[in-house]
């Protein structure tokens, strides 16, 4: 299996035994068919899809794909489905989809495309907020205090 490709097919099975179950039957194909969770905005079809599509730039917190597709497709990606990962499509915002118990997937368009995956960690926002409003209250208090003598 690639580490990125795309697929028109898929199961939805919405427990892990349903996709354990079909994973590890011996004539599911994950390069022709994705097990989703979530049912996508794309009708699943048996008609393969022919196109490219391949990891121009991988980082840890950081992935580009480009795609060139003939027909809309579930571009699937083996890394890990985990909170906190982004995904756009040409820059505009788009959902991932839990593929094949850990992997990650997106509806892809049809056509020339780049799909963007970025990671923010949950906790990065909060940590970021009280970073901020801290630096701010500490301005604040400076600048209220400064010239202000203690006495001894």
């Amino acid at each position: 299996m690639q580490h990125v490709y795309f697929v028109n097919d898929f199961d939805i099975a919405t427990s892990l035994e349903k996709i354990i179950g079909i994973l590890s039957n011996a004539d599911f194909n994950p390069n022709e068919k994705a097990i989703l969770e979530k049912t996508p905005s794309l009708p699943p079809s048996k008609e393969k899809a022919s196109g490219e599509v391949k990891i121009i730039e991988y980082g840890k917190n950081h992935v580009s794909i480009s795609s060139n597709l003939d027909k809309d497709s579930l571009v699937v990606i083996s890394d890990s489905y985990y909170p906190g990962w982004k995904a756009k499509i040409d820059g505009k915002q788009t959902e991932i989809l839990a593929a094949n118990i850990n992997s990650r997937a997106v509806v892809t368009p049809k056509g020339k495309h780049i799909i963007q995956y970025s990671y923010e960690p949950p906790r990065w926002h909060f940590a970021l907020m009280l970073t901020i409003i801290s630096s701010l209250s500490l301005l604040v208090l400076t600048i209220r205090f400064r010239g202000v003598k203690l006495k001894n």
